[in-house]
C-alpha cells in the first residue's frame, strides 16, 4: 500500500484491485461502502476540487480526445447493451 501510494499518479482501479486482493476485500463490500454518485450534487464537491459553486461560471479546460478505431466486439456490446436499454426505457 506504502507503494501504491508513493507512486506520483497511481492508477487508482489497480491500487484498489491490489489491496482488495490482498485483504482479500469483494467487489460487493467495496461498492457497498461507496458514496451514491446519484446523490452527488455540484455546489457540494466543487469546493473539494477547488472550483466555484455555480457551475454555470466554472470554466474548464478544453481538451481534444484521439480518434481511434474499435474493434467489432466493442460496437456488438454497445449496440446489444442499447438495445436492451431501448426495450426498457423506449427511445
Amino acid at each position: 500500500m506504502k507503494k501504491a501510494l508513493a507512486l506520483k499518479r497511481p492508477d487508482l482501479a489497480n491500487v484498489i484491485a491490489t489491496l482488495a486482493s490482498e485483504g482479500k476485500i469483494s467487489f460487493s463490500e467495496i461498492m457497498r461502502d461507496l458514496p451514491s454518485f446519484l446523490s452527488a450534487k455540484w455546489n457540494v464537491l466543487a469546493p473539494n476540487f477547488g472550483l466555484t459553486e455555480d457551475l454555470s461560471a466554472a470554466k474548464f479546460e478544453s481538451h481534444s480526445i484521439d480518434t481511434v478505431l474499435l474493434p467489432p466486439s466493442f460496437h456488438e456490446a454497445t449496440s446489444m447493451a442499447a438495445w436492451q436499454i431501448q426495450d426498457v426505457y423506449q427511445e
